[in-house]
This record gives structure tokens, C-alpha cells and sequence, in this order.
């Protein structure tokens, strides 16, 4: 009599199979080889690797401006290690996490947080944690049941930075307005500075946007260069309104940038607004 087998709602990719022995029954759960795990078996890594494969494989399409909301739409196959077994999940319904679990959990002060998610108990668990992904931006490093979704950054108040990310592309929201985000505060040197991004740039990431603004004092200027001496931009004031300007570049594996200003009184402030990861 034929057999249907379902697909299974979590499957688990097979480490071997083993061929049944000749003689064994389809349904036998005795002998050498029972042929009935060997179908099992097939048929989990069949599904592990569509879920894996849904919609072209897994999507991060994530926004937060609120502390205690980050939605995490739909990410598509999820596949992690549980109990040391590779097991995926299909998710097709995304959910928002409070990563201050309802005000009991206090996030860190001007603190980088990673977004996992893992399988358990037949469900997506999302958690936080300091530890930052692998070099392939794929697991939490030396921890391959947890799978990397996100990151964000907190102010000096504690809250949540406002982001929003697509894949591994990060704008942050807001901007003038956090605290944490700022990277040249009255910036005031007529001789070259140098500065180091710090907290809104993630170590990985060798690019970011970034905004700066000068005040209206008619007739100065200030000049922003990378590391190795190429203008990114130039700044002019006309004595009426503030100016600034917006672009996005290449860094030096130290994340420095350098600027001067024409005059000692004039100053100009800095902001990182997004990056690659």
C-alpha cells in the first residue's frame, strides 16, 4: 500500500544515509538498514534546502524607532544548528522584538548590540548579545545556532539609536538627535585633524555616510578629507543659513577621517547616517 509523507515543518538535513539491506521492509523498524528513515531522511533535506531557497533565500528587512520595537519582516529560510543538527524554518510572518523584553532587560550605555535568531521548540527565538557575527557576516562567531539579523547601537540614555536596514545596507534616523551618532563635536582645528569613528561604525564595515554641517559665519570654510589625504568634501558658509552636506566613502581599516576650518572661532559638526556591513 503506498505511503505519503508530508513535508515536514522543521526539517533536518541528513548527516548520512544509510541504504537499506536487501529483504528489509519499507515500514521495518528492525534489520541492518530500515528503509523507512532513509525516505525520511531525503525528504528533510529536500525541504530544508526549499526553505533555504524561498524567494531567492533569506532577506533582512528591518526598521526600529522605538527602543522597545524592532520589526523584522519576513526573513524568508532560516537554518541553524540544534543540538548540534542543522534544522530550518521557513518564515513567512516576521514578528517585532523588544530587545528591552518589556523594560526587564537594561540595555548597556553608547553600546553595539547583535540581533540573532535561532530554532527552538519548532519556533524562531530572537535574541541580543554583544558578541559580534563571524567574518562572513553569517552566524555569531564560534555559534552556528545562532544566526545573524541585525545590529544597532544605544545612547548615552540607554535608548535605541532609529535605524532602518535593508540586506546589509544600515540608515540611521534622526540624526542630529543622537547623541551616540555624532563623531566631531565643534570642530575647531585650522591645522589637519584626525579623527576616529568609534560607536556608529561597526569594526566590519569599511564605508560610511556621513553629514556635516557649518554654522553662518560669512566668509569661512572647512574641508573634510579620508585618511590618506583625498577632499571628500568642502564646506562654505554664506552668513544666512547653515549648510551641509551629505556623502558616503570609503575608509581606512582604523575608520579616520581628517578636517581642518578656516578660522579658530568657526566650527563644523559630523554625524555618521548609515553604512555597509
Amino acid at each position: 500500500m503506498p505511503m505519503t509523507y508530508n513535508e515536514p515543518t522543521v526539517p533536518t538535513y541528513p548527516a548520512s544515509v544509510v541504504l537499506p539491506t536487501a529483504g528489509d521492509g519499507v515500514r521495518s523498524t528492525s534489520g541492518a538498514a530500515p528503509a523507512d528513515p532513509v525516505w525520511l531522511k531525503l525528504q528533510n533535506g529536500v525541504a530544508g534546502a526549499r526553505f533555504q531557497g524561498y524567494g531567492g533565500g533569506i532577506r533582512r528587512s528591518i526598521k526600529c524607532y522605538a527602543s522597545n520595537a524592532i520589526t523584522v519582516n519576513p526573513l524568508g529560510g532560516v537554518a541553524v544548528k540544534v543540538a548540534g543538527v542543522w534544522t530550518a524554518l521557513l518564515d513567512t510572518t516576521g514578528t517585532v522584538f523588544d530587545p528591552t523584553a518589556g523594560g526587564t532587560v537594561t540595555l548597556g550605555i553608547s553600546t553595539r548590540y547583535w540581533l540573532y535568531v535561532t530554532i527552538t521548540a519548532g519556533a524562531l527565538v530572537y535574541s541580543i548579545s554583544t558578541t559580534a557575527p563571524d567574518s562572513g557576516r553569517k552566524y555569531m562567531t564560534s555559534d552556528e545556532s545562532q544566526l545573524y539579523v541585525s545590529t544597532f547601537i544605544t545612547n548615552p540614555d540607554r535608548s535605541v539609536v532609529p535605524y532602518v536596514q535593508s540586506d546589509n545596507r544600515f540608515d540611521y534616523y534622526d540624526t542630529e538627535n543622537q547623541p551616540s551618532i555624532k563623531v566631531l563635536t565643534n570642530g575647531a582645528a585650522t591645522l589637519t585633524a584626525t579623527v576616529t569613528i568609534g560607536l556608529p561604525l561597526p569594526t566590519q564595515s569599511h564605508n560610511a555616510s556621513m553629514r556635516f554641517s557649518i554654522g553662518n559665519n560669512t566668509g569661512h570654510a572647512a574641508v573634510i578629507y579620508d585618511f590618506a589625504g583625498t577632499v571628500l568634501a568642502t564646506l562654505a558658509d554664506n552668513g544666512v543659513i547653515a549648510n551641509y552636506v551629505n556623502f558616503h566613502t570609503a575608509l581606512d581599516t582604523a575608520h579616520k577621517f581628517q578636517y581642518n576650518v578656516s578660522n579658530a572661532t568657526y566650527v563644523i559638526q559630523g554625524y555618521v547616517t548609515g553604512f555597509n556591513l
